[in-house]
Order: C-alpha cells, then structure tokens, then sequence
C-alpha cells in the first residue's frame, strides 16, 4: 500500500481510518518523500500518537498529508537567529549534512558568501555537547567555546568525545601562549614598541 507519491502530497485513506502501525508507515514514507532520504521514525511515531489523540481533528482530508509535511520540514529548519562557522575541508556539503542526522543542528549555506554554518534545530537546554558533536561529525575540531560540555545527571560522555574536546582546547591553549611569547618579545623590542623614556 503506497502511502506517500508525489512527494508526500496523497494519502490513500483518510488518517482517522488507519492503524497506528499504518500511520507511523505513511508518516515515515512522508518524510522519506519530501527528504529524499531515512525520516525520524521517533517524530512519525509522536506525530500519529497527536493524530490518534485527535490533536489535529478538525482539519480536513486534503490537509492531513500538507500538515505532516510541513511537520517534517519544520523539524529539520534552523530555530536560532544564529549560525556557527564550519569549515569543511575533506567532505562534500551533502555528506556533512547526512553527518548530522541525530543531531539538533543543520548544515546551511550562504550562497552570497559560499561559506558553510552550522544552526540549532532545536533548544531550550544547553546543547554545547551537540553542537561540539556537530563539528566533530564534520570533521573540525569544535570551537573552544562549546567545549565545556555540561554535567547531566544520567549522561555519560565517551573517552573519545573527551579527548577531542581536550585536543580542541590545548590547540587553542598553544596558540594562546603562542601569540603571548610574541607580544611579550614585541613589548620588548625598542624597533616595534616605544620604551620607558621615549618621546
């Protein structure tokens, strides 16, 4: 039974006709219709529930598939009025984004500048873990802003994650001291910086 053509536009039957097993199925084909790709099987699965719950009775036949639509494309567009520079350096745009599916965050691009950023999906909580999972998927080392990860109870982070955050820090730690020396040497050099006594 062909639960989404035309890119997710038709339904065969009217939703409240259907099993939750047959609509979770359409939901998914939906969102694989519009994505071209695996849909959220979580958010198919909290959608028919709201339908099955009649959170969206009242609306009309033709309206149900345009809603869940719409449902997916929400759920994959940036929520915050902010972007997150990423370079991507040894994979393809498409990649990156297929990098992030089970993350909070989306891969977009300004098509003036050519440059890649990465944006919340979603929010509400401090997602510094997400957002350094998101670079690291991208192959960047995060930010060092992000890198201080916050204790939930319950969450247990991997060695692994650890210890790129760690490197991300002691990069930026080296650089840091770094440009430090070099300042200190500039602050000594009567050729580059005035010293005690000059006009």
């Amino acid at each position: 039974m062909a639960f989404a053509d035309d890119y997710g536009r038709s339904l065969p039957a009217d939703p409240r006709d259907l099993s939750r097993e047959e609509l979770v199925e359409g939901l998914e084909s939906i969102g694989i219709a519009c994505y071209d790709d695996e849909s959220h099987d979580l958010l198919a699965e909290a959608y028919a529930d709201s339908m099955l719950c009649g959170d969206l009775d009242g609306a009309e036949r033709y309206m149900w598939v345009d809603l869940i639509a719409d449902e997916y494309v929400t759920a994959s567009e940036p929520m915050m009025n902010y972007r997150y520079p990423v370079t991507l350096r040894n994979i393809e745009p498409d990649k990156a984004a297929e990098a992030l599916i089970g993350l909070p965050l989306t891969l977009i691009e300004d098509q003036d500048e050519g440059e890649y950023y990465l944006a919340l999906t979603g929010g509400g909580m401090d997602l510094s873990a997400e957002i350094c999972k998101a670079y690291i998927a991208v192959g960047q080392r995060p930010p060092v802003h992000f890198c201080r990860v916050p204790r939930m109870a319950g969450r247990k982070y991997e060695q692994e994650f650890i210890a790129v955050l760690i490197e991300s820090c002691e990069v930026s730690q080296n650089w840091a001291q770094s440009t430090i020396d070099d300042l200190r040497r500039l602050a000594a050099d009567p050729d580059y910086s005035k010293q005690e006594g000059d006009q």
